[in-house]
């Protein structure tokens, strides 16, 4: 299986459609469809508001990038630990 490559955390992005700018904030977050999404976002610049203000989605999504957040050994080891490790689980029960 290939790992999925994720933006960073602190990403901007524009959404396929999209006019608003919206501000990645997690990673394979899962919605309450129970369904895994790549991404968890909030409206930029106005930051997380509440739940109803929080927007899922895939990078098939994503129209443009414009701005790629910081990334280091320590978010690629959380991607290895964490992310990947789910993915991989998720996979072997579907």
């Amino acid at each position: 299986m290939e790992k999925k490559e994720y933006l960073p955390i602190g990403s901007l992005v524009r959404l396929k459609g999209g006019k608003r700018k919206l501000l990645i904030i997690g990673i394979n977050q899962i919605g309450s469809n129970n369904k895994t999404y790549d991404y968890s976002s909030c409206m930029y610049p106005y930051g997380y508001l509440n739940s109803e203000q929080l927007f899922l989605f895939n990078n098939e999504n994503i129209e443009e990038i414009i701005y790629k957040g910081y990334s280091d050994d320590e978010l690629i080891d959380y991607y290895e630990d964490v992310v990947w490790s789910l993915e991989k689980e998720n996979n072997k029960n579907e």
